[in-house]
C-alpha cells in the first residue's frame, strides 16, 4: 500500500510540474503561484529587491506617489474638499509631476479642477491610500509613519514593490476603460509578464499575446465581441487588454516599449516589447 501511495503522489508530482502547451511552457505548479500567489518566495515571479535611483526615475507612476507622500510630510496634512477629493491646488501640483498626460486634458476637452478631472491624479490618490502611504483621518490625508520613514530612509525599492503589488493584486482593475468584465487582464497580470519576458525583446503586435492569454485563460472568450467597421468594439476583450494592461499597467510601470504600425489606411496596428528597465524591475526563476 505504501509503494502504491507513493507512486501515485509521484505521477500527481510528475503532472503537476509538467510544462504545458496551453500556458506557453509553464507547469500547472507554476501557473497556480502566478495566479494565486505571484509576490511569494516559491513564485516565478520575482521583483528585484535592490532597485537604483535611476531606474526608480522612469517608473511613471512612482513620481507623483512619491510627490504626494513629501508632499504630506511637509504640510504635515491636507485637508480635502467637501466631497472628500484633493484642493484644486495639489491636484494641478501631481498633474504637473506625472510625466504621462491625459489626453483629453491635454486637448483642452477637460479642465483640470477636481481630482475626478484626471485619472493620472485620482489614480495617485487611490494607490497611495490602498498601499497604506497614506492615511484618511476625518477628512484630512496623512502620511503613515512607517512610509514616512521609508520616505526619508529614501527606501525606494520598498515604496516601489508594496505599490506595485498594490496596483496588480488590490487595485481594483475594473475602473479601468469600459469593458463589463471584472476579470480581463487582472487575473493573468503576471503570467502577461511572463510572455514579456519570454518573448519582449522585439516588437511583436499585442495580438501575438492576446491569443497567448486567451488560450491560457479561456474565460477571456466571454469578453470576445465582434468587430464594427473593422474596429473593436469599446467593451470587446482586445479593446479592454489594450486599456487595462497596455496603458493601465504596463505603460504606467514602464514596463513595455511602444509603437503604432500602418497597415493600411484607418488599420493601425499597436506593436509592444518589454522596455530597458524590465530586466531591471523583474524576474522569472523557472
Amino acid at each position: 500500500m505504501d509503494n502504491l501511495r507513493k507512486e501515485i503522489e509521484a505521477s500527481f508530482l510528475l503532472n503537476d510540474n509538467k510544462p504545458l502547451v496551453e500556458f506557453d511552457g509553464l507547469s500547472r505548479s507554476e501557473m497556480r503561484y502566478l495566479i494565486h500567489s505571484p509576490f511569494s518566495k516559491d513564485s516565478p515571479l520575482q521583483l528585484n529587491r535592490v532597485m537604483s535611483d535611476r531606474t526608480l526615475d522612469q517608473v511613471p507612476i512612482l513620481k507623483p506617489v512619491e510627490y504626494l507622500i513629501n508632499r504630506l510630510i511637509q504640510a504635515k496634512k491636507i485637508r480635502l474638499t467637501k466631497k472628500g477629493f484633493l484642493p484644486t491646488a495639489i491636484v494641478k501640483e501631481i498633474y504637473d509631476v506625472f510625466s504621462l498626460k491625459d489626453r483629453i486634458i491635454e486637448m483642452n476637452l477637460v479642465r483640470l479642477y477636481s481630482e475626478l478631472s484626471s485619472e493620472a491624479v485620482h489614480l495617485t490618490r487611490e494607490l497611495s491610500e490602498i498601499c497604506g502611504f497614506i492615511e484618511n483621518e476625518n477628512h484630512k490625508l496623512l502620511v503613515n509613519p512607517v512610509w514616512r520613514n521609508h520616505y526619508i530612509n529614501k527606501n525606494r525599492s520598498k515604496i516601489f514593490r508594496r505599490l506595485f503589488i498594490g496596483f496588480t493584486i488590490y487595485y481594483d482593475w475594473s475602473k479601468i476603460g469600459f469593458c463589463t468584465n471584472p476579470n480581463s487582464g487582472q487575473i493573468g497580470f503576471a503570467f502577461i509578464l511572463y510572455l514579456l519576458s519570454k518573448y519582449g525583446k522585439n516588437f511583436k503586435p499585442i495580438a501575438f499575446y492576446i491569443n497567448k492569454y486567451v488560450k491560457a485563460f479561456p474565460f477571456s472568450y466571454e469578453e470576445l465581441r465582434p468587430v464594427t467597421m473593422g474596429m473593436c468594439m469599446a467593451d470587446s476583450f482586445p479593446s479592454s487588454f489594450q486599456m487595462r494592461t497596455i496603458e493601465g499597467f504596463l505603460i504606467n510601470f514602464n514596463l513595455i516599449d511602444y509603437q503604432f504600425v500602418e497597415k493600411r489606411q484607418s488599420d493601425r496596428q499597436l506593436m509592444i516589447k518589454k522596455s530597458r528597465i524590465f530586466d531591471k524591475l523583474i524576474q522569472f526563476e523557472l
